[in-house]
C-alpha cells in the first residue's frame, strides 16, 4: 500500500505536496547562497572553486557545473 505521507523536516506532509515545499526552500535561499558561502568559508569557498577549475585544466570557452561545492 503507498504511503500517502512523506517527512519534511519535523513535519508530515502529503507526498504530492513534498516537491513543491522543497522548491520554495530553495528558492528562499538561492538568492543569497553565494553571500552565505561567503561568510562561513570567509571567501575561503571561491579559493577552492579556482583551484579545481584549475586542476580541471578548463580552458576558455569551456563550461563547468559547480555541484554541492558549497556543502
Amino acid at each position: 500500500m503507498p504511503q500517502d505521507t512523506t517527512d519534511f523536516g519535523f513535519n508530515e506532509v502529503p507526498v504530492a505536496d513534498k516537491a513543491h515545499r522543497v522548491r520554495q526552500v530553495f528558492d528562499s535561499v538561492a538568492p543569497r547562497y553565494d553571500l552565505m558561502n561567503d561568510l562561513m568559508s570567509m571567501g575561503l569557498h571561491r579559493v577552492w572553486k579556482r583551484f579545481a577549475v584549475g586542476l580541471a585544466a578548463v580552458r576558455p570557452g569551456e563550461w563547468v557545473l559547480d555541484l554541492a561545492g558549497g556543502t
